[in-house]
């Protein structure tokens, strides 16, 4: 196409050919492609940056969903073990009290009793 080769200007070979309306024409016609060159490579270059950008925002995008899965597991982990946690400290309190009154006498008392000496 006209856009992959870079446009050679022609020159009149006559000072007459130099100022007609037809090199004036074809003038501005290989300036016109020239710059459409120009603007072309310079939006290939910028679509190729883009697109590479693209590329590392999406793989950093996927290491941090990645990281907040891993983050969520360990949360949830945590939750289960605060759970079985209190539910073994409440077991360990139950059979704690338990066992002082199997023994007879609950914690915080002594075998001593002010009103029996009566």
């Amino acid at each position: 196409s006209d856009y992959e080769t870079e446009v050679q200007p022609t020159e009149p070979s006559t000072p007459d050919e130099a100022f007609s309306i037809e090199s004036l024409i074809q003038r501005v016609e290989e300036f016109q492609r020239r710059d459409h060159l120009e603007t072309l490579v310079q939006l290939t270059t910028e679509n190729s940056d883009l697109q590479q950008r693209i590329l590392y925002y999406q793989e950093e995008w996927c290491s941090t969903l990645d990281l907040l899965q891993h983050i969520h597991e360990a949360l949830l982990q945590l939750q289960n073990a605060l759970g079985r946690c209190f539910q073994e400290q409440m077991e360990a309190e139950r059979c704690w009290l338990a066992s002082w009154r199997t023994r007879g006498n609950a914690p915080g008392e002594s075998g001593y009793s002010p009103t029996r000496w009566i």
